[in-house]
Order: C-alpha cells, then sequence, then structure tokens
C-alpha cells in the first residue's frame, strides 16, 4: 500500500490509498494520478521491493516506511511473525524509517516495541504497532517534524526472505500460539 496526501492536511479527504498486484509498483502507472504527482508525503506499507525509478522519485519525496518489525533484531519479510517463532515477543513491532534502496537500511525515525503482554492473539499483538506507527506518521503530517534515531546494526537476529515462510514453519507457529494463549 502506498499512501499519499495533496494539499493541506484534511486526513479524511485527501489520503489517497492506491493498491497494486505484488511485484507490480510501477512508477509510470502512478504518475497517471494527479493527486500522486502532487503530493509532498509519501508512505509505503506492506509493499514488495521498490526499485528503479519508483524508488528515486519517493526518496527525493523523503517516502517514509513502516516496516512491520523491530529493527534492528528482524529484517526482510514476516518480521514479525519470526519475532513471535523464536518467542522474543518483546521485540514484535513496527519501526517508522525512511525508505531505503536496500532492503529495511533506512534511517528509522521511531520503534514501537509491544510489551510483551498478549491479550488475544499474535496477529492483533503485532497490529498494534501497526497502528502506533501510522499515528506517528500522523503526527509528522501536521507538525512536519521528524528526528531520526541510531540503530546499532550488529544486533540483527534474522533476515527473513518470503522463502522462509512455508507450511511448516506456518504449522510451528499455530502449536506456538496455542499453546502460549493457553496460559494467558
Amino acid at each position: 500500500t502506498l499512501m499519499f496526501l495533496s494539499k493541506k492536511i484534511v486526513l479524511k479527504k485527501n489520503v489517497k490509498k492506491i493498491y497494486f498486484d505484488y511485484g507490480k509498483l510501477k512508477l509510470k502507472k502512478l504518475l497517471r494520478y494527479k493527486d500522486f504527482r502532487s503530493s509532498k508525503k509519501f508512505l509505503v506499507f506492506g509493499s514488495s521491493y521498490i526499485k528503479s525509478e519508483l524508488f528515486e522519485f519517493l526518496k527525493k519525496k523523503q517516502c517514509l516506511n513502516i516496516h512491520m518489525g523491530v529493527m534492528p533484531y528482524y529484517r526482510g519479510t514476516d518480521c514479525n511473525f519470526w519475532a513471535l517463532f523464536d518467542k522474543n515477543f518483546t521485540k514484535v513491532g513496527a519501526t517508522l524509517m525512511f525508505l531505503s534502496k536496500k532492503i529495511d537500511d533506512g534511517k528509522a525515525i521511531s520503534i514501537f516495541k509491544m510489551n510483551g503482554v498478549i491479550r488475544s492473539n499474535f496477529f492483533e499483538y503485532s497490529m498494534e504497532a501497526c497502528k502506533l506507527s501510522i499515528d506517528f506518521f500522523l503526527h509528522y503530517l501536521i507538525t512536519d517534524q521528524i528526528k531520526t534515531i541510531k540503530i546499532k546494526k550488529n544486533q540483527l537476529l534474522r533476515l527473513s526472505q518470503k522463502k522462509d515462510f512455508d507450511e511448516k514453519a506456518i504449522d510451528k507457529f499455530y502449536l506456538l500460539q496455542k499453546k502460549w494463549l493457553k496460559k494467558i
């Protein structure tokens, strides 16, 4: 999902969402939208890897990215799944960062970590951090103030790829979730 805003900040009227099939996000298609061409703020969430001229365009606009994982511990795809899989419940969250050429390598703005207290299910627990990062992005839209934070990149626990997310891992994950939720 790529969100962009045009004109003044009136969130309900000028937040635009454009959905593309996985791997089909192209600058040429986006430039057809007048609102896209005139927007000043961009947020990427849940996107496939952005490259080429679209990346260059978004980089110039200082596009922000919601990475569903806690940096620097989890990079790549399905990071909160892997944090939960690894039983690192306090390393579930989201990182609001600048879009970068390398996967999950942009300057971090804020990290939203969950507290380790799971109340319902793992998916909802993970998505709470997503909501916090979106709220922070909205604050940025209103104030136009951003400071980056230092990330110690040598603390990486897992760099995951789509191929790692297989049936065996999912089955093991659901057994873990079932066992863990019985405890609460």
